[in-house]
């Protein structure tokens, strides 16, 4: 890779290394993928090699082209996960103004906008977060985001889930991200 015109680099030459057949096979998955790497994309410095998120955007991209992948719930952890390395991991386990903390299966409400969950008593808005959601982000943002814990989320779940770390992650980046966070499989209609 060389310097170009711009902000734009010129690349001679390139090897495949590593293929994702099932990824690039599955409209799901590959929506997925393309949803990782815009998030990517926003939450690293342009022309700074970071390894730890090259590590996990590899791990990503293997973890879509996987047997039996499920790709949504992957998607939304792997979301927490670069916030959590990129210094902005949510707050899941406690109020972020009184420290009053939910049961670990009571759902809780996690405000986007401040990071942090928000209990009724002060103030409660945004997305409500069924415990095994919350363990799952929380686990996400710590380290490996594959996997879930809980078993598998509902749909509503998932939803809640997806629309809780998207405007987390917009309202730090400042802008809306593109990608499409509903899969072919999952559409839900707008609200």
């Amino acid at each position: 890779m060389r310097a170009g015109r711009g902000q734009l680099g010129t690349l001679s030459q390139a090897q495949v290394t590593r293929a994702f057949p099932r990824l690039l096979g599955d409209l799901d998955r590959m929506s997925a993928g393309y949803a990782a790497l815009e998030v990517v994309r926003e939450l690293t410095p342009e022309h700074e090699p970071v390894e730890a998120v090259f590590a996990s955007t590899v791990a990503m991209l293997d973890a879509l082209d996987a047997d039996g992948a499920q790709p949504q719930p992957l998607l939304v952890c792997f979301m927490a996960h670069m916030m959590g390395l990129a210094g902005f991991a949510p707050q899941l386990d406690a109020c972020g103004e009184c420290g009053r903390r939910p049961g670990p299966e009571q759902s809780g409400i996690f405000d986007a906008r401040r990071g942090h969950l928000v209990c009724r008593a002060c103030g409660a808005a945004g997305h409500k977060l069924g415990g095994s959601v919350r363990a799952a982000l929380a686990e996400a943002s710590r380290g490996d985001f594959r996997v879930p814990a809980g078993g598998a989320w509902s749909m509503r779940a998932l939803g809640s889930a997806r629309d809780a770390m998207r405007a987390f992650i917009e309202h730090r980046i400042g802008k809306e991200l593109h990608a499409d966070l509903l899969t072919h499989a999952g559409r839900n209609p707008k609200r």
